[in-house]
């Protein structure tokens, strides 16, 4: 058959853990290098604006029998098929294919390739409701390095796979060997004028350091820690950002938001935090990709576009905020890091001056699990003003009855008194161990610690972290949108405003 055009504007996003990643290339290489070898998998997926982001759940390896093992190609036999559609048919995750190609032969698909691809895309269709269907071919170079193509086909059109992603350290993003991927312009070594990132190629070495400017970082909260995180990162030169906050600056805001200035405090209306940030970034950085949204990481729209990034940083004090980034690092194999600050005060003195940093990743327990939330705060952080303040008019009047209001109302959130220096310490070590991870020249130390400014030795405490067995979070690996979301978006919060073609604001 003739293979159709791919669409242009659609791709998908390939992720799987490490420990899968390296059963399922033992299982698809185990004829290499001379002949070929495949097998069925299940995949959780999102569709979004841009395409598919599909993650890997788990292999469906062969049976003796399934695959025809006289061929030095790959062919799959009826009960093989058979069973494929049995599982379409019972469970809600996609179906596809991988297969390795014998030494040599590179990635691009054949003619026979294009007609299992044409065939299985038809069939699986009616079976899976409409269901998106992946294919991937796997093989490998004289130095023994990974390579692949991929295409995915939904509603009715085939586009590629564009990148084939292990999100551990060393973060690893392969990307498809058939297609052309515009990369970022990056300056030649020879340049008369000295590198801007001239620092960190000397730390990281060159090879390093230019895996920043085709990273992609998303960041939720652009205020205290999020604006010196933002800094450091166009600094180091970072590509492209997905920035989110659903708040407007204010006069207070100035004393800690890096890249605010007084004069943004007599504009009318006041900018958007995200605006403030998108100047920032494009005077380090003029060539910065930048999609920025007013809203909230429970957006749908936003939630399609931090499945792009790379890395997320989560730079708000919400709880569902912190209880959105595991459930995203579980469910769809994006990674985060997030980032809190505790300043305490008493009698004139600072008591506390604490900074926490917790890593989210698909092997790692949630915030539910790591009791970084709880219940009642998200209630809160989640209701309508009217439901607050019924809350706590039946509270109060259960009080007046002698009995428990608490029941009603649990308490007002404190409002953390944060403070420039401590926020500033905070993100910009976020951001460090953001453009650390990314290069792959160091990983987090521990997935969450604490320290004070104030305490000797800075009080640094190790957290230790594990599931609880009552939580889902272990059980949803890579489910994608076939689970269900630890935490939605409440109904009478706004639309979010996509402002993707923004201009640094007049000084």
């Amino acid at each position: 058959m003739k293979f159709p055009e791919f669409d242009s504007r659609r791709s998908c996003l390939f992720r799987i853990t490490e420990p899968e990643r390296k059963k399922f290339e033992k299982l698809l290489f185990q004829r290499h290098p001379e002949r070929e070898w495949g097998s069925f998998f299940r995949f959780g997926y999102r569709r979004t604006a841009w395409g598919l982001a599909v993650t890997f759940v788990s292999a469906m390896p062969p049976l003796p029998g399934d695959l025809n093992r006289q061929s030095s190609i790959v062919s799959f036999r009826s009960q093989y098929i058979s069973r494929a559609l049995k599982e379409l048919e019972g469970t809600p995750f996609g179906i596809g294919i991988a297969h390795s190609h014998p030494h040599g032969w590179g990635v691009s698909p054949s003619s026979s390739d294009d007609d299992m691809d044409g065939y299985f895309a038809d069939l699986f269709e009616p079976y899976g409701n409409s269901r998106p269907y992946c294919s991937l071919i796997l093989n490998r170079r004289d130095n023994e390095e990974l390579v692949f193509s991929g295409r995915a086909f939904d509603s009715g059109k085939w586009f590629p796979v564009s990148e084939f992603i292990t999100p551990t350290f060393p973060y690893d993003r392969l990307q498809n060997d058939e297609i052309e991927i515009p990369k970022p312009n990056i300056s030649d070594s020879d340049c008369a004028e000295e590198s801007v990132t001239a620092r960190l190629e000397q730390l990281y070495g060159k090879s390093a350091a230019r895996k920043l400017p085709e990273s992609r970082v998303g960041i939720i909260g652009c205020s205290g820690t999020g604006s010196p995180a933002i800094e450091c990162l166009a600094r180091a030169g970072v590509g492209e950002f997905v920035i989110v906050d659903y708040q407007r600056f204010d006069r207070s805001n100035l004393e800690r938001i890096h890249g605010s200035r007084f004069a943004h405090t007599q504009r009318n209306p006041l900018p958007y935090k995200i605006e403030l940030m998108a100047e920032m970034i494009w005077e380090i950085n003029p060539s910065a990709r930048i999609t920025a949204f007013v809203g909230n990481i429970l957006d749908e729209e936003v939630l399609g576009e931090l499945l792009r990034c790379d890395l997320l940083l989560g730079c708000t004090d919400t709880h569902h905020g912190r209880a959105a980034l595991g459930d995203i690092a579980a469910r769809y194999f994006v990674p985060a890091i997030d980032v809190g600050v505790m300043p305490e005060g008493h009698d004139g003195k600072v008591t506390a001056q604490l900074v926490e940093i917790t890593r989210y990743a698909p092997e790692l327990p949630c915030a539910f699990c790591s009791n970084c939330v709880s219940t009642w705060p998200i209630t809160v952080e989640c209701m309508t003003d009217d439901e607050r303040k019924q809350r706590k008019d039946a509270a109060a009047e259960a009080a007046k009855r002698g009995e428990d209001g608490t029941i009603y109302w649990g308490g007002d959130l404190a409002q953390l008194p944060t403070v420039g220096y401590l926020t500033t310490n905070a993100g910009s070590l976020a951001a460090g161990y953001a453009i650390n991870w990314l290069a792959g020249t160091s990983d987090l130390p521990h997935s969450r610690f604490q320290y004070d400014l104030g305490q000797p030795e800075f009080g640094f405490k190790i957290i230790n972290r594990k599931r609880t067995a009552s939580c889902t979070c272990g059980k949803i690996i890579g489910h994608g949108d076939q689970a269900d979301a630890a935490i939605t978006k409440p109904s009478h919060w706004p639309r979010p405003l996509k402002l993707s073609l923004l201009r640094p604001l007049a000084r």
